[in-house]
């Protein structure tokens, strides 16, 4: 992640949205973010169309903190596809929502034991894809974790945390269990 400008300063008029200059460059998509006046962020990879990404820099700040913080704990990765501009639904219980770290693509709820990010990571004309990552401290708490989710999709076939695939008829699959788990080995991921 880079936050900064790359030469000279300057605007372009997003239709929808205002007055946007590219002030990040975001790492894992490789792809420039923009800035727009009123402090959100906004990008549109490729042909997909602009998407408000950020409520603010701070936010999108507690948004990384966050997922380093907790990337090394137990993990289950689980994928949704809703139509455009639509939350899945997925009942979450008793783990209460951080607002701070939370966005228009990004919501998290965390307890300090357990964390549940919901992430935007694909919209393609007429489609959103979700994915729903489900974190505890320790690999005994994570089925607890998962329980609290109230309607779990089903295994991603990817962990972009762990770079690696999450389901058996893939390649290079690394068992961890039940599918879809990522239970770091003390040496790391």
């Amino acid at each position: 992640m880079e936050y900064s400008l790359d030469g000279e300063a300057h605007f372009h008029w997003i239709p929808g949205y205002g007055w946007s200059m590219p002030a990040l460059l975001d790492g894992s998509w490789t792809w420039m973010v923009g800035l727009l006046l009123d402090g959100r962020t906004i990008m549109g990879p490729g042909e997909w169309p602009d998407r408000l990404i950020d409520r603010t820099l701070e936010q999108r700040l507690e948004k990384h903190a966050l997922l380093t913080e907790v990337s090394d704990w137990p993990h289950v990765t689980l994928t949704y596809v809703t139509g455009t501009q639509v939350l899945p639904a997925i009942g979450l219980s008793g783990i209460p929502a951080l607002e701070e770290a939370s966005g228009p693509a990004d919501l998290w709820w965390y307890d300090g034991e357990s964390a549940v990010h919901l992430t935007l990571v694909a919209w393609p004309e007429g489609q959103d894809h979700w994915v729903l990552r489900c974190f505890a401290r320790t690999k005994e708490h994570l089925p607890d974790t998962l329980s609290r989710v109230g309607h779990p999709g089903p295994v991603d076939s990817w962990c972009s945390i762990c770079c690696r695939f999450l389901q058996p008829s893939l390649p290079s699959y690394m068992p961890q269990g039940e599918p879809g788990y990522c239970i770091p080995s003390p040496s790391g991921p």
